[in-house]
């Protein structure tokens, strides 16, 4: 996300807004003392004293060794003054796949255990192939919700079975009914980043999109203003966000000034920049010291 959360001073709510946050509030025309006793206010999940707030962000096919944070050609500053504050993991098994990755990632399994052993674009009716996630795999999304976090993912979903993404529904397996309170993104395995098909919750957006449009900044600023609104109106309730851009997958496309920027960085071609990475993982300690880097393949041209 891009440039600091914004100052939350002007924000305001209606009573009904508030009465719909505050559950607890006593609704209009019941005259004190007149409730039962202990009353009968339905009461949200209480999370944890001090739970955590907690940003999952998965970049869509960026690999392992493209980040500055492990080692990479492309700078990632903020990724790495986290990282340098946190902890650096180097066995996550990625199923080279989005779909399957993303099933695994949000469920804690096997993709193929939860029918996602291929993306949503290739189907089938083998055991492990469905694409439908089942209802027994709650996703991290759902338990947290379930105890007491609100949850939202902005950007690519890649999750709902092809026959399922239509305004019709079912919306089961759309993210809202994944365990997401609130989404902004798109549903299936691309979008341009100019002019994105976007869906809010479960509902297709037709939108204008304004000269120099670019859905990485449009989502970081929704993500950073649900940010803001959630800690103006309950700031001791933890949030669970999962953001995942798809700027770096196909179709690939970036604003001009990032293409100047990167304009020549990798002339130098494939198997240098492989060698100079592979050093510099050594050196920061991400792979073992006498790992041995392995021959391109001869198919594979230089």
């Amino acid at each position: 996300m891009r440039g600091r959360v914004r100052s939350r001073a002007g924000i305001s709510l209606g009573l009904a807004t508030a009465l719909a946050l505050c559950p607890v509030f006593a609704p209009i025309g019941i005259a004190k003392g007149s409730e039962p006793e202990g009353g009968h206010w339905s009461q949200a999940p209480i999370p944890p004293k001090d739970a955590p707030n907690i940003v999952l962000i998965m970049t869509d096919d960026v690999g392992f060794a493209a980040s500055s944070t492990f080692g990479g050609p492309i700078p990632t500053p903020t990724f790495d003054r986290l990282a340098e504050r946190g902890a650096k993991y180097n066995q996550f098994n990625t199923t080279a796949m989005c779909s399957p990755t993303r099933a695994s990632l949000l469920t804690g399994r096997n993709p193929h255990n939860v029918g996602m052993g291929s993306i949503t674009n290739l189907a089938s009716s083998h055991e492990g192939y469905n694409t439908s996630i089942p209802k027994s795999a709650g996703t991290v999304a759902e338990i947290l919700k379930e105890a007491g976090y609100h949850t939202a993912m902005f950007g690519k979903s890649h999750l709902t079975p092809v026959w399922e993404m239509t305004p019709a529904g079912p919306y089961d397996r759309w993210p809202t009914g994944l365990g997401f309170q609130y989404f902004y993104g798109f549903l299936g395995a691309d979008a341009s980043q100019f002019e994105p098909a976007l869906t809010e919750n479960t509902v297709a957006l037709n939108m204008r999109y304004p000269e120099g449009y670019t859905l990485d900044a449009d989502l970081s600023e929704r993500a950073i203003s649900c940010i803001d609104r959630h800690e103006a109106t309950a700031p001791d309730r933890p949030f669970f966000i999962y953001y995942a851009p798809g700027s770096a997958h196909s179709p690939n496309h970036a604003p001009a000034a990032w293409l100047k920027k990167f304009q020549g960085k990798f002339d130098q071609g494939w198997d240098v920049l492989r060698e100079q990475i592979f050093a510099r993982q050594k050196a920061a300690g991400l792979i073992p010291s006498n790992a041995a880097l392995t021959p391109r393949p001869d198919e594979l041209p230089a």
